[in-house]
Formats: structure tokens, sequence, C-alpha cells
């Protein structure tokens, strides 16, 4: 019976030891310097936490990753008594800390989990710093900061406040992915007017982005606001590393949605106006025949715009200028009908606009095409100033190729 007793004894010792094995994390069952670490750390009051932590360092805190995730977990699930114990607060700050020492990959979760049970600064900042891409950062945390950055621009749109000093260290940390899907986050944060330093940040991290750039533009200039379309256009417009293809097709993008945008959206018409005359810039460079019918129709806009006292003369000189660049029989046809207009009204003692009629005359000319010929026939029987008389002569001949 004794025997028996001894051997039940034995089987229930074996059954604990054995599962023992698995009351520690399974990458400390090698290292029983940390296992000692652990658990002493889950013995101790928090004034004991703290100083296990701190002697740690003394062991090489990239040995330590699984005694710091320990003290991350351990924070997280006393979450609710950070507010009034201090101790905790600082158990936050050295575990997070620590953990992106360590380098330890498996502390990412609760650290990101700390992050979001606490607000406190100095603890956000020190987590934020810890997941940057070169420590601690990997597809989840990414995924999970660009969607808490994205919640902080909605807020402050609907007029929130936000800690304007957790989102530069954010920012700072999204931008060190340079992942493509951060664009449009990193664009709204470049024009929302958080704070210079935000803004700064949020162009640095757009500058690194790696990847396709004009489809990233394109879908900005598609989808998002005016405000944020028109940086989006910008950025692309400047990037050295597009070719003259894509640059043009993110032009045309914003020039078709610009001229649509001009009647439906009148809220923010200056905006669409600068959006337009940019991307009519950007075309005219290039000399990119195929955006002539977008530019047309932009030069009636501007036409429009400029009769009503909304627009300006310099828009619908650059729109004139545009059309001279197109190489094209459709932007002659539409400058000679113009041309036609202008020689009516001086023809009917209306006067006209002798900075507009040159450019008209004189990119006419640029073009070559005989769509123009007649209406610069007729200028010259009309009392014109002999400026636009001389133009007219000189476009006459390039048209004939005297």
């Amino acid at each position: 019976m004794k025997n028996k007793l001894y051997l039940s004894l034995f089987f229930v010792l074996g059954i604990l030891l054995w599962g023992g094995v698995f009351l520690y994390p399974q990458e400390t069952e090698n290292d029983p310097l940390v296992a000692a670490f652990q658990e002493n750390f889950s013995r101790a009051n928090n004034e004991t936490k703290l100083d296990i932590l701190r002697d740690s360092v003394n062991y090489g805190s990239d040995e330590m990753g699984p005694l710091y995730r320990q003290a991350l977990e351990y924070v997280v699930n006393n979450s609710d008594n950070l507010i009034q114990n201090v101790q905790l607060q600082q158990l936050a700050l050295l575990s997070a800390q620590l953990a992106g020492f360590s380098g330890y990959e498996p502390a990412a979760v609760p650290l990101w989990e700390l992050f979001e049970v606490y607000s406190d600064s100095q603890v956000r900042i020190a987590v934020l710093d810890a997941l940057k891409a070169d420590k601690l950062g990997s597809e989840k945390i990414f995924l999970s900061l660009n969607r808490w950055i994205e919640r902080q621009i909605s807020l402050f749109r609907a007029g929130g406040g936000v800690n304007s000093q957790v989102v530069s260290e954010a920012v700072r940390t999204l931008s060190g992915y340079s992942d493509p899907r951060s664009f449009p986050h990193l664009l709204s944060l470049t024009v929302l007017g958080i704070s210079q330093e935000i803004s700064s940040l949020a162009q640095q991290g757009l500058n690194s982005i790696a990847g396709d750039y004009a489809r990233m533009a394109t879908e900005v200039i598609e989808s998002y606001p005016p405000t944020e379309k028109l940086v989006a256009l910008r950025t692309a417009v400047d990037r050295e590393n597009l070719t003259a293809e894509q640059r043009a097709s993110v032009c045309m993008t914003a020039l078709e949605v610009g001229n649509n945008l001009s009647v439906s959206d009148p809220a923010n018409a200056g905006t669409i106006r600068e959006l337009r005359s940019l991307a009519v810039r950007g075309l005219r460079e290039l000399r990119w025949a195929e955006a002539s019918g977008l530019i047309i129709q932009h030069f009636d806009l501007c036409i429009q715009e400029l009769d009503r006292g909304i627009g300006s003369k310099s828009a619908l000189l650059e729109a004139i200028a545009a059309l001279g660049s197109m190489g094209t029989r459709e932007a002659a046809v539409r400058l000679a009908l113009y041309l036609d207009v202008i020689n009516s009204f001086v023809e009917n003692n209306q006067g006209y606009d002798e900075q507009i009629t040159l450019a008209v005359v004189r990119n006419l000319g640029e073009l070559k095409s005989k769509a123009g010929l007649n209406a610069l026939l007729y200028l010259g029987y009309l009392d014109y100033s002999k400026t636009i008389r001389d133009a007219g002569e000189e476009a006459r001949m390039a048209i004939l190729g005297r």
C-alpha cells in the first residue's frame, strides 16, 4: 500500500515537473538567468519589479527580451491602475524603453497594446521609438500605426484636439517604413496644419516612399479633397525620377478632375483653379499633344472665369501658351475661333486686351497650322496696334513657311 502511495506521489510530481517546463516561455528554457529574472519579476511588488528591470541591463538588455515582454504584459493587464499608480507608470515607461533596446520582436504586440491603453506622451513616444521599422517594426505594427494616424486626421478635421508631440513621433515612425500605403495619410498631414513640424516630417516621409509614385499621386487626385489633390500633384511634378509619361499622366488626371470640379465644387474654387494651372504648366513644359482637349476645356473655363471676375488674366495667358505648345490642329482651331471673337470686338469698336491678343496671335504662329490663317489675315484689316499687326504678319509668314 505504501509503495503504491509513493508511486502515486512520484507520478504526480513528475506531472508537475513536466508541466513546469511550460510555466515560462519556451525561449527562456535554455537561459536560466533570464528565467530567474522572470520568476523574480512575477513574485515581486511594483517597486521591486522596477529594480529587477533596472538590474537586468547589467546582464545585457539584448538577452532580456522575454523579461521585457513579460513586464509590458503585466502593465497592460493592470492598465486600469495606471492613472493612479506612479510605480506602474514608471514600469510602463521603463519596459517600453528596454523592449526597444532589446530588439526582441515578440515584445512588439504588447508594446502596441500599451500604446493603445495608455495615453501618456512620454510612454507613447518611447513605444513609437521602439516600433520603428529598423527596431521592432512589422507588417502588423505598420498597419496599426497607419490606422491610428488615420483616426488622428479624422479627429482633427472634425475639430477635435490631437497630441501634436505624439503625432510627430508617429509620423517619424510611419515614414521609416517607406510604405506606399501610408502615402495618402502623410499627404493629408502636410496640409492639415496641425503643426509646422508635422507638415515638414510628413513631407520628408512622402519623399522617402518607394514604389509607383505616379499611381499613388493619381489615386489621391481622384479620391481626396482638393487641398490634398493639389499637394499630390505638386509632389509628383517635383519628383525627379518620374518619367515624362508618368508626369504627363498625373497632370492630365489632375486637369480632368479640376475641369470637372470647377462647376460642381464652388467652395474650393481657388484651390481647384490652382490645381488646373499647375497641371497645365506641367503639360505645357512637356508639350504633351494628347492633352489638347483637356487644355481647351481649361482655356474655356479661364475665359469664363475672367469674364465673371473670379479668374486672372495670368491664368488665361498660361492657357493660351499651353495651347500653343501642343502642336495640334485642334489647339489652332480653338485659338483661331478666339481670335475671331476678338476681331469682331475690334470691328465693332468694343476694344481688346493687348496682352491677351498678342499671346493668341503669337501662339497661332507657334502652331503653324493653316487653321489660324483666316483669323490672322482678317486681323490685318482692323484697327489694332502696330505691335499686334506686326505679330500677325509674323504669324502668317510662319504658317505659310516664308
